[in-house]
C-alpha cells in the first residue's frame, strides 16, 4: 500500500523515483562485465584528471560522436568538443543571444 501511495504522489507532484532498482542495477553490473566496459565513476566524471593514463591513450583515438564504451568518459561539462581525439578542457558553454535572453 505504500508503494502505491508514494507511486501516486511522485507522479501527483511530477517527481522523479530515485529508488536505487537493485535488479537492474545488478544486471547492468553483469552485462557491462561482460562486455569489457569500464563505467567511470562519479569522481573521475567531476575531475577527468583522475581518469588512468591507460584510458586517456585510449580515448585519444575514440571520435566525439563514436559509439563506443570509452566515451562514457567525456560525460563531464569539460570535454573537449573536437570532432577526433578530444580530451578534456574549459568547461562547455553556449553564448545566448540577448534577443533569446
Amino acid at each position: 500500500m505504500y508503494f502505491i501511495n508514494r507511486m501516486k504522489i511522485l507522479k501527483e507532484v511530477n517527481m522523479i523515483d530515485l529508488r536505487v532498482n537493485a535488479q537492474g542495477r545488478a544486471h547492468n553490473i553483469q552485462r557491462a562485465k561482460e562486455q569489457k566496459i569500464i563505467i567511470p565513476t562519479i569522481s573521475q566524471m567531476k575531475d577527468p584528471r583522475t581518469i588512468p593514463d591507460k584510458i586517456l591513450d585510449q580515448l585519444k583515438s575514440v571520435g566525439l560522436w563514436d559509439v563506443n564504451p570509452l566515451n562514457l568518459f567525456r560525460i563531464t561539462w569539460k570535454n573537449e568538443p573536437k570532432e577526433s581525439g578530444g580530451l578534456f578542457g574549459a568547461p562547455n558553454y553556449i553564448v545566448l543571444p540577448s534577443e533569446l535572453t
